[in-house]
């Protein structure tokens, strides 16, 4: 298995309905799917091949602060580094930034928390 990382391609959003069908248990509809995509600051998308099995998606304004959103991998491919490389990668391309934030589950904060180059917070409302 080989995962290739793909930066702000053009997903299949098809592709991104079966990844979050996988990994919630419920259908999101394609029109809402391109619609979030569409307005990311940035996304990766992780292939093994070309399936689709990981997804990062930022938003934000890419200078001062910005918002890890989507953070999802096949349950297939959990056990694996996937997840860990898209945080790293999108930490690497925004070092400059002051704010970094993203929503988390408790048990994946405290995994990112004192990640390499930021401090990755959840917000609470």
């Amino acid at each position: 298995m080989k995962i290739i990382y793909r930066m702000n391609t053009q997903l299949n959003v098809l592709q991104l309905q079966e990844l979050v069908h996988s990994v919630y248990l419920e259908d999101v509809s394609y029109s809402v799917l391109k619609n979030t995509m569409d307005h990311s600051l940035f996304t990766i998308g992780a292939f093994d091949g070309s399936t689709l099995v990981g997804i990062i998606r930022v938003i934000g304004d890419g200078h001062h602060f910005i918002l890890i959103q989507d953070l999802l991998v096949h349950p297939s491919y959990q056990t694996t580094s996937i997840k860990d490389d898209l945080v790293k990668r999108v930490l690497n391309r925004y070092k400059e930034v002051d704010q970094i934030y993203m929503y988390t589950q408790d048990d994946t904060k405290n995994k990112f928390k004192s990640s390499e180059t930021k401090v990755i917070k959840r917000i609470e409302l």
